[in-house]
């Protein structure tokens, strides 16, 4: 039972994030307001909340660019393998996954 979430933490600041009292209670907030969808950008650029989601299942994300995307994914479970976890992400956004035939020669 919980939830899990999914923060970038940009490492540019790290130094200012440990010199910051509060930013605990500003993830604590972020978190709050990230189940409407969209990521919560946290003092800028430090720091962005991504999604959060429960822990019966994985959900994919893309980090990059201080920045993250929650993909679209059917619910998989914890104990699935990459290429479920592909074949979900797959489904999800209206495409199957096939392995390519064997070249001969």
């Amino acid at each position: 039972m919980g939830w899990n979430s999914t923060l970038v933490i940009a490492n540019d600041y790290i130094h200012d994030i440990s010199e910051d009292d509060q930013f605990g209670s500003k993830i604590s907030k972020a978190i709050s307001m990230v189940h409407h969808g969209e990521p919560v950008r946290i003092d800028g650029s430090r720091a962005v909340l991504v999604e959060t989601h429960h822990n019966s299942h994985i959900v994919p994300v893309m980090v990059g660019g201080n920045n993250g995307i929650k993909m679209p994914c059917s619910p998989v479970k914890p104990e699935a393998d990459p290429l479920d976890m592909l074949k979900a992400m797959a489904d999800a956004m209206g495409y199957t996954l096939r392995k390519k035939p064997q070249r001969k020669g």
